[in-house]
């Protein structure tokens, strides 16, 4: 389960394809209070960061991003 072993997780790395094929550079990311907004931005930070390469696998291997992405498998 990599990173997310502990705790309850929602998987939302399905809206990072949604993100990548808007063709509206500007996004604004507006949800109430408590809705995963931070979370969301830390996958985001974690995903395209290449600091984290190595680890992709470790902490995108079981979620819904890395079974459907060939590009970043590599």
């Amino acid at each position: 389960m990599g990173i997310f072993k502990c705790k309850k997780y929602i998987d939302k790395t399905r809206f990072i394809e949604m993100l990548e094929l808007e063709s509206n550079a500007s996004q604004f990311f507006i949800h109430p209070r408590k809705f995963g907004k931070s979370l969301f931005f830390a996958v985001l930070k974690y995903y395209y960061d290449i600091k984290y390469a190595d680890q992709f696998e470790q902490l995108f291997g079981d979620l819904y991003n890395w079974s459907t992405s060939d590009s970043r498998k590599k």
